[in-house]
């Protein structure tokens, strides 16, 4: 299902890109803070908290008078933090993200984002409460798929400014037990650069 839905999504935007008979092109490099954590069934005396991390990487854009396309490729530093009676495990995972966004904008460069992201994992490590590391990496799934829905704003001097929230679709737990579901949840804050950006918006063109 989680396919079916970033290959429908794909096909709009590639139907987005053809229909911009003239478009802005720009590439650029984007990093910020993450906050995330996971959606679970919590037995009694386990609480389920966030973990701060850290994005970063690049991006392109392809953008008309009223919609862009924009995939990214970016690392990412995510987990949660798991507190029970035994005391505090922190799980620590690293992602290559690769989010397809699709942006409609409204007014001047504010733009409303959304599209599918699939996360690769790269490692994953649990620091338990004891002081001892375990790789979980055979424990979680290499590959995951989400939604990515956020506002966005392109401004002057070629900065961009985007706040997402990136909802998992599928259980990043490759465990099959009762209750051993845990799907992500990611709030991310960009700072980007745009040191390509190339071409002229058709509203611009045709003045």
């Amino acid at each position: 299902m989680e396919k079916k839905s970033f290959l429908i999504l794909a096909f709009i935007a590639l139907i987005s890109i053809s229909a911009l008979a003239q478009s802005k092109f720009s590439m650029g490099l984007k990093l910020g803070p993450n906050l995330s954590s996971v959606n679970a069934n919590a037995t009694v005396g386990e609480t389920y908290k966030s973990i701060t991390g850290y994005h970063g990487g690049m991006f392109a854009t392809i953008k008309g008078s009223k919609i862009g396309f924009q995939p990214e490729i970016l690392f990412s530093k995510q987990g949660y933090i798991l507190q029970t009676t035994a005391g505090q495990d922190v799980f620590d995972f690293k992602y290559v993200n690769v989010p397809i966004i699709i942006k409609w904008y409204m007014v001047k460069g504010l733009n409303v984002q959304i599209g599918p992201q699939l996360d690769l994992l790269t490692s994953a490590i649990k620091e338990a409460a004891d002081g001892t590391n375990t790789d979980h990496e055979n424990i979680l799934r290499d590959r995951v798929w989400n939604l990515c829905v956020g506002l966005g704003v392109d401004l002057p001097f070629k900065i961009n400014l985007d706040a997402r929230y990136v909802i998992g679709l599928t259980d990043v737990n490759n465990l099959t037990s009762a209750g051993s579901a845990l799907k992500s949840s990611v709030v991310q804050f960009s700072l980007g650069y745009r040191f390509v950006d190339k071409g002229k918006s058709v509203k611009k063109q045709k003045q």
